[in-house]
């Protein structure tokens, strides 16, 4: 397995596990809100009062945990790798066509470094 495909797994690993969070927190943010709502209309304040503290909380977990900025970013990325192995396979005839998929592939991984926090897996340099 090549550098380029190690981290279009990496990519599609941290795609799956943000979109899967930003769907539940939308979904659970959204049955919040309307149980709240239901609460109060047949006047169970302390519920309602319960139901919409939850669901305020659930919107300050997506706006600490940027779920949707970085899925966006992985399936950017998985892209961006998918067309570098394309690119590898096919359009590489010569040491500058190499070094620019190499330099491009290095630029992928510096945005996702500075980016977040978690860490991407070693690339292994050629000596």
């Amino acid at each position: 397995m090549s550098d380029i495909e190690a981290y279009k797994a990496h990519c599609g690993h941290w795609w799956s596990f943000n979109s899967r969070w930003r769907i539940i927190l939308l979904i659970g943010s959204i049955l919040l809100a309307a149980g709240a709502t239901i609460a109060g209309a047949w006047n169970l304040g302390y519920i309602a009062a319960t139901l919409s503290a939850l669901g305020g909380a659930i919107i300050a977990a997506q706006n600490g945990f940027k779920f949707s900025d970085e899925s966006r970013f992985y399936g950017r990325a998985i892209t961006e790798c998918e067309r570098l192995i394309q690119k590898l396979k096919f359009q590489t005839k010569g040491p500058a066509d190499f070094d620019g998929v190499l330099d491009a592939f290095h630029a992928l991984r510096n945005q996702e470094n500075t980016a977040q926090s978690q860490q991407a897996p070693q690339m292994r340099t050629a000596n």
